[in-house]
């Protein structure tokens, strides 16, 4: 049976209301709280990519985000199969 836990970085807004979504030649400030939008999280392997990310790149649709109004947290990650 398959099961993998990870520890991840993600980029989320620091009032908690957008995260980076997309792939990595097209990303995107989307509200977490929309259950509609399919794109994938973005996740990188450390704090120092996650930043780097916001910081050098930026994001499309970011609107009124800046970088210092996001930040890189650590996240954790499960998958479990199911049968």
């Amino acid at each position: 049976m398959l099961n993998i836990n990870e520890e991840k970085w993600i980029i989320v807004s620091k009032d908690r209301e957008v995260i980076g979504k997309g792939i990595p030649r097209n990303r995107y400030l989307c509200r977490i709280d929309d259950v509609k939008d399919k794109k994938r999280i973005l996740t990188y392997a450390s704090k120092a990519k996650a930043e780097s990310a916001f910081i050098d790149s930026w994001f499309y649709s970011s609107g009124k985000y800046r970088p210092e109004d996001m930040e890189a947290i650590k996240v954790n990650i499960s998958m479990q199969e199911v049968q």
